[in-house]
């Protein structure tokens, strides 16, 4: 594995947990302060908009600047996302904010997986594993600790706490090895997309990803109001 691939995994270990201390719970949050679950779908499907329309720029970014920089910026988007959970409960405000965590989510996952790859070496087998281990099982421990939390304290002060956290991932990831960068042009960009077996894989991605957003908007209300867990 190559140089600064444990403090990768570290970064990612911590990121794991913050990503998941309050957004799966935020359909209960948004029930409580009186939002419909009409306003909980259309949360989520703005929060999907960076998915859909910058993934490939992002892509782009993470061969021309270096995958350390895009870390940071996906961790002071993602903090700022925040900002409208803690200081207001207003809906439109909050679609806002979400925009923000948006860009966060996809800039920090396309960098993330990019440099991974980039600091694997050669035994990719094995760091894969070690890095699929560590990202899911720091998920599940972010769910865990955000439930636990947030029955204890309150959803504001989840969400303050997440802020701080990415902000000292931020400051975490500067610290990462910089990658070499490339420059590749756009029209060897479109002759790699545009083929045949890379738009099948994209609609079998598409078609696959479907049931996520019914997860996202229905999974934690039916695990609370149907099966009455706390």
């Amino acid at each position: 594995m190559g140089k600064g691939f444990p403090y990768f995994l570290v970064i990612v270990a911590l990121s794991g947990v913050l990503g998941r201390l309050v957004g799966f719970f935020i359909p209960v949050y948004f029930k409580s302060i009186g939002l419909t679950p009409t306003q909980t779908g259309l949360y989520f499907a703005v929060s999907s908009i960076a998915s859909i329309i910058l993934s490939l720029p992002m892509g782009i970014s993470t061969d021309r600047v270096k995958i350390a920089w895009l870390l940071t910026a996906s961790f002071l988007l993602a903090a700022l996302s925040y900002l409208g959970l803690i200081f207001t409960e207003t809906f439109w405000v909050f679609c806002t904010f979400a925009l923000a965590g948006s860009f966060a989510g996809r800039l920090y996952t396309i960098a993330n997986n990019t440099f991974f790859f980039k600091t694997a070496g050669d035994d990719s087998r094995r760091a894969t594993g070690i890095y699929q281990f560590v990202m899911f099982a720091s998920i599940g421990l972010g769910m865990w600790l955000g439930g636990m939390l947030i029955d204890r304290f309150t959803f504001r002060f989840v969400f303050v706490l997440s802020l701080l956290g990415n902000l000292a991932l931020m400051a975490f990831s500067c610290f990462l090895p910089h990658n070499a960068t490339v420059e590749i042009t756009l029209d060897e960009y479109r002759k790699s997309v545009w083929t045949p077996r890379v738009l099948l894989i994209c609609a079998v991605f598409f078609l696959s990803s479907l049931h996520y957003g019914a997860e996202m908007v229905s999974y934690s209300p039916f695990l609370k109001d149907v099966l009455h867990l706390s």
